[in-house]
């Protein structure tokens, strides 16, 4: 058949122990410390594929984080995170194709830390194929809504931190493919 749908759903489970050893603050000698770190979630996906016409897919990703430590329970933390993300293509006539890919994260937040970390991005792509399609021409915006960002959540024995890093904000690219293979395989074959 020409039309495909696509389901998926699976649990995500992530289980960590660290041991180490710290210094405790109360008696002020060295102590082992155990850190366990987990994340308990599940994903969801859908998708339907239309040969020739277009095809997308999506679905949602909810996870449970937990982390505590033996000596230093400063560093426990506890939240939900969800992300959430759709990818589509159309193709038009005259071999052009228009796509575009959106990908939400949103955490809950800690009172230790009060900036936002939710945040969305969003691409899209014109496409025009030429030469039996072995040249393709592809004018793509990527992070359109200029949300993009460098985040991490981080669990150890005496801290609980959120580093954030540079990241490319919102641009515009050209990009020129000429696929030089035969039917997938490399000439010579």
């Amino acid at each position: 058949p020409d039309t495909q749908w696509r389901l998926g759903f699976g649990p995500n489970l992530n289980i960590n122990r660290n041991i180490d050893f710290v210094r405790d603050q109360k008696t002020n000698e060295t102590v082992k410390n155990k850190t366990d770190t987990r994340s308990y979630g599940m994903r969801f996906n859908i998708g339907q594929y239309v040969k020739d016409k277009y095809n997308f897919h999506m679905g949602p990703n909810f996870t449970w984080n937990s982390s505590k430590a033996s000596v230093n329970s400063s560093a426990n933390a506890e939240y939900w995170q969800i992300e959430g993300w759709a990818q589509g293509n159309v193709t038009l006539p005259k071999n052009f194709e228009i796509g575009t890919d959106i990908n939400f994260q949103a955490r809950q937040k800690d009172p230790r830390f009060p900036a936002n970390n939710n945040f969305t991005t969003w691409n899209a792509s014109l496409i025009k194929r030429v030469m039996k399609n072995e040249l393709e021409f592809k004018v793509g915006v990527y992070d359109i809504l200029n949300q993009n960002r460098g985040y991490n959540r981080s669990f150890n024995s005496y801290s609980f931190t959120e580093s954030y890093y540079n990241t490319l904000k919102r641009f515009w690219m050209l990009t020129v493919t000429w696929n030089i293979s035969k039917n997938g395989k490399p000439a010579g074959f």
